[in-house]
């Protein structure tokens, strides 16, 4: 009879409606990205791409939080306490150079990735410049995945050089070379150089390992006689008032970032390598902290976000992927060029 038939139609409805219901209502996960300053580079920007990853990623939100400001306490309690606090902020972690160290990892604060990129089938670490993407992989991990990176290198002005007749300076300099050009220098400008990244000066001038790699916790190996001749002759050149953190309208050489060089438009600043013939590499890119509910979705979003050019904050640094990255070098004045 007829009245069965929509009786039987009624009940298949109601069947469905239920679940209809609760495919509808199904939780939406939220992940947090935490960043030391969510007002430095373009938040509007920045948020337009977060939106570009929720519209591929149904069900998934992206909230943005500020990492706790550091205490600028020494002693690895006090280290150890920050980091803790810095990792437990967010799911996904934006990581800005010397962020991260064995220490930091070993306490367990950050997650793992290597497991996480080995599932994933459209992640080549190839893809990416060698020396970045190993910036972050140590004890048979990988902490983190790069987005962009800067060098610290020698800038100099050649005008300066030339007016002190001082010779260009070459990838065979010492800390001699340095020392000499910086003395002469002083005699023509009030701060002849301006030292930013004194940590990759010495490493490359050292050129050896201060620790023993053999041991855990790595024991510090400084008492050698390179690091005695180093420390003497740094201590001259600060004792005589010829070193500065901060530079003048004029200051004829920098030990800094390359991307220093982009904001000194009155001249033309020439680079090249740091005495001892090396070059300091500043990575920049996201981690998974260990406290994640999420830890497929964070690492979703740390990939997303690293391989967003758009979503750096540096709008001059290089990106960490090989094609992208190529690409902007090719950009440089020729005077970067590598």
């Amino acid at each position: 009879m007829p009245y069965k038939r929509y009786l039987f139609a009624f009940l298949m409805l109601l069947s469905v409606l239920p679940f209809a219901a609760h495919a509808a209502q199904l939780p939406t996960i939220t992940l947090t990205v935490a960043l030391t300053d969510t007002t430095h580079g373009d938040p509007a920007r920045f948020r337009s791409v977060l939106d570009a990853f929720e519209a591929a990623h149904p069900g998934l939100k992206v909230a943005v939080a500020q990492t706790p400001v550091r205490s600028g306490k020494s002693g690895d309690a006090s280290i150890l306490k920050d980091e803790r606090a810095i990792a437990s902020t967010a799911d996904v972690i934006r990581l800005y150079p010397d962020q991260l160290s064995e220490m930091v990892t070993r306490a367990g604060f950050y997650l793992d990735l290597k497991p996480l990129i080995a599932s994933d089938r459209t992640l080549n670490a190839s893809d990416y410049f060698a020396p970045v993407w190993d910036s972050w992989a140590w004890d048979g991990a990988q902490w983190g995945i790069p987005s962009t990176f800067d060098v610290s290198l020698l800038l100099y002005d050649r005008a300066a050089f030339d007016k002190a007749v001082l010779a260009y300076p070459t990838d065979s300099w010492t800390l001699d070379d340095f020392s000499n050009a910086v003395r002469s220098l002083s005699h023509n400008y009030p701060v002849p150089v301006m030292v930013d990244d004194t940590r990759a000066l010495f490493r490359s001038t050292l050129g050896v390992t201060l620790f023993d790699a053999n041991t855990l916790p790595n024991a510090p190996q400084i008492d050698q006689p390179a690091v005695q001749s180093l420390l003497e002759k740094w201590s001259a050149l600060d004792r005589d008032n010829l070193l500065s953190t901060t530079m003048n309208a004029d200051t004829p050489m920098l030990i800094s970032e390359l991307s220093t060089a982009y904001f000194i438009t009155d001249r033309a600043l020439s680079a090249a390598l740091l005495p001892g013939g090396r070059a300091g590499l500043l990575a920049r890119g996201y981690a998974v902290s260990s406290g994640t509910q999420y830890p497929q979705q964070a690492y979703e979003l740390a990939r997303f976000l690293a391989d967003r050019t758009d979503a750096s904050d540096r709008s001059n640094a290089v990106p960490a992927r090989r094609d992208t990255g190529t690409v902007a070098i090719g950009k440089l004045p020729a005077a970067y060029q590598p």
